[in-house]
């Protein structure tokens, strides 16, 4: 059986520089959470997936602080 999961990842922030202090403050608006994620959260959900989650298939992660929740309701 092949199980078929994903992550719906919402926006996060790498690198450095200005455009990332600009698009950071975006994020502190947009997201309920009040900032954007990191890579490292996104990564997370997908290393969970692909070695943790033994048991799931047909499931998405939503990683985008809330902001799906928001737009849903």
């Amino acid at each position: 059986m092949v199980a078929r999961d994903g992550v719906g990842a919402g926006q996060a922030l790498q690198g450095k520089g200005s455009d990332r202090a600009a698009f950071g403050k975006l994020g502190d608006q947009l997201t309920p959470m009040k900032r954007h994620g990191r890579v490292d959260e996104v990564a997370a959900a997908v290393l969970f997936l692909a070695f943790e989650a033994t048991f799931t298939t047909g499931a998405t992660i939503t990683v985008d602080g809330g902001s799906r929740a928001v737009q849903a309701s």
